[in-house]
C-alpha cells in the first residue's frame, strides 16, 4: 500500500525536495543529450527562398562580368547539405568531412566523376547575402563562384543545436 505524506510534514517536504532533485537532474539529462554533437540535428533540405537567393546573388557578380549564369543543381545542393550537416553535426569546419574524407572523395562517391568542381565554405554568417560577400571577400572563393567553366551549383545550409556557428556550403561543377 502507498500513502501520501500530510501537507506541512516533513516528509512532504523531504518528497517534495525529492522530486524537485530528480526533475533537475532529469532536466540536465536532457539538456546535455540534446547539445551533444552526435544528437545535434540538421535541417534536410534548404529553403527554396535561401537557394533562389543565393543563385541571384552569385549570378548577379558572373553577369556582371559576362559570365554565363549558373544553375541550381540538386544532386549538387544534396552533397553541399550533407557536408554542412556533418560539419554542424561534429562541430568542425573544413573541406575534410569528420570521415577523413577529403571533397574530391565526397565529389567521386556521389558519381561526379571527370568533372571540373569546387567547394566554398563558411561559418558564423546568419544569411544568404552575408555569406556571399565572405566568400567574395576571398580571392579562393571567389575565383569559385567566377570560373567561366562553372555551369551549376548546390548550396547547403546547416545550424548546430546550439544555434551558434551556422555552416553554409556551396559546391559548383562545370558539368
Amino acid at each position: 500500500m502507498f500513502a501520501l505524506p500530510v501537507p506541512g510534514s516533513r516528509a512532504a517536504s523531504r518528497a517534495k525536495f525529492r522530486a524537485g532533485t530528480l526533475f533537475a537532474a532529469a532536466a540536465l539529462v536532457v539538456a546535455a543529450l540534446m547539445t551533444a554533437p552526435a544528437a545535434q540535428a540538421c535541417t534536410q533540405a534548404v529553403p527554396e527562398q535561401t537557394l533562389r537567393e543565393m543563385v541571384r546573388l552569385i549570378n548577379a557578380e558572373r553577369t556582371a562580368r559576362g559570365l554565363v549564369p549558373v544553375r541550381a543543381d540538386p544532386g549538387l545542393g544534396a552533397l553541399a547539405q550533407a557536408h554542412a550537416c556533418d560539419m554542424a553535426r561534429n562541430g568542425f569546419f573544413g573541406h575534410v568531412g569528420s570521415n577523413g574524407r577529403d571533397f574530391a572523395h565526397r565529389v567521386s562517391t556521389a558519381g561526379r566523376r571527370g568533372c571540373r568542381m569546387s567547394e566554398n565554405l563558411a561559418m558564423g554568417v546568419r544569411n544568404s547575402r552575408a555569406a556571399h560577400r565572405a566568400w567574395m571577400d576571398s580571392a579562393g572563393h571567389r575565383t569559385n563562384i567566377l570560373n567561366p567553366a562553372h555551369v551549376a551549383v548546390g548550396l547547403g545550409i546547416a545550424t548546430p543545436r546550439s544555434g551558434r556557428g551556422m555552416r553554409w556550403v556551396t559546391v559548383f561543377s562545370a558539368c
